[in-house]
């Protein structure tokens, strides 16, 4: 047997199917490891959150804007910075009525219709930098401008005033919302 004929042997060897074996092998290899890696940084941050004080801060509770007589009601949203923990530093927030974060709590009655103009005043997103403008509907401009929609939670709200996800508005301008009031107890 010559050369030619030895090494054609030899080569004929590896099959289709042993490759894919052994490349599948390398990629499980590979998966595994990162996913070792990615527990190990999770259990690190689960680890470093272990190592705060639980239950000393005190709950936020957010202002009352009494509603109850009806009538129009104008409100910001803008940043804010809070600290959710003591031992942590403050982070950027986006609240309601000047509020760092979260906003106020309206009283209405039942059958007392109010309206809310909202204003965004929001300004630079906090996460401008991770927003993914590839993802269906993201805008560039999102990070920069950011879009918000109102929706009242539970509330018996006409399509118009639901706050619905395309019904957005950007950064300067208000939309007004009416809120008739007329669900049950919730």
């Amino acid at each position: 047997m010559n050369y030619n004929q030895v090494f054609n042997r030899r080569t004929k060897g590896i099959k289709r199917r042993s490759f894919l074996r052994t490349v599948g092998a390398g990629a499980m290899g590979a998966l595994a490891y990162d996913s070792i890696l990615s527990r190990f940084a999770i259990s690190s941050v689960a680890a470093q959150s272990s190592l705060l004080s639980k239950f000393t801060e005190q709950l936020p509770i957010p202002p009352v804007i009494d509603a109850r007589a009806g009538g129009a009601f104008n409100i910001a949203m803008s940043p804010g910075l809070h600290s959710f923990h003591s031992s942590l530093p403050a982070t950027p927030t986006w609240g309601y009525g000047g509020a760092s974060y979260l906003g106020p709590t309206f009283q209405t009655l039942r059958g007392v219709p109010i309206t809310l103009n909202a204003t965004n005043s929001l300004g630079l997103h906090p996460l401008a930098a991770f927003i993914d403008p590839t993802l269906n509907g993201v805008l560039s401009a999102d990070g920069t401008n950011p879009r918000v929609a109102l929706h009242l939670h539970g509330g018996n709200t006409s399509p118009d005033d639901d706050g619905g996800p395309l019904d957005t508005f950007t950064s300067g301008l208000t939309r007004t919302y009416h809120y008739l009031n007329d669900q049950e107890a919730t």
